[in-house]
């Protein structure tokens, strides 16, 4: 028996539709699950960016010795930019520029301004900062006894 059926090799014009179909259903799925992710990712980053900005300027009020900290730029009550500050005095003097709030995030503090000692302790021990996104909410807390940044989200 003569065996003349070479072994096959690649899909048919019909598989390959098939399966770009399948992956298109797919993606159409997972996008529309995905709009809250991408939201909460935005509310979830710019909390981390300033709980980042605060363990800096808690680092260098410490090795300083210089109080540092957060100012709060607000606007109709609601904060649009976080600035990086330094005790001069009696003033508060900005050491970098400000890092604008994205659209979308509500920011919130009672405090215009979050400070550390040269040991790190807050001015305001006990202060929070709520952001608020379409779907997600984030909160940074400062303990009262240890002036430690905690970043969660919020119920």
């Amino acid at each position: 028996m003569r065996d003349d059926a070479a072994p096959r090799r690649g899909a048919t014009l019909l598989e390959l539709v098939a399966a770009v179909t399948l992956m298109g259903i797919f993606a159409a799925v997972a996008a529309s699950r995905s709009d809250g992710f991408f939201a909460d990712a935005t509310v979830r980053t710019h909390a981390g960016t300033v709980a980042g900005l605060l363990h800096a300027a808690k680092r260098r009020a410490i090795m300083t010795g210089t109080d540092s900290g957060l100012r709060f730029v607000k606007s109709g009550g609601r904060i649009t930019a976080v600035v990086p500050v330094e005790q001069s005095g009696a003033a508060l003097i900005d050491t970098d520029a400000p890092i604008p709030t994205p659209g979308g995030i509500d920011v919130t503090c009672a405090q215009s301004e979050l400070l550390f000692d040269f040991e790190g302790h807050a001015s305001t021990p006990g202060a929070s900062i709520d952001f608020v996104g379409e779907d997600r909410r984030w909160r940074i807390d400062l303990t009262p006894a240890s002036s430690s940044i905690r970043v969660a989200a919020a119920p």
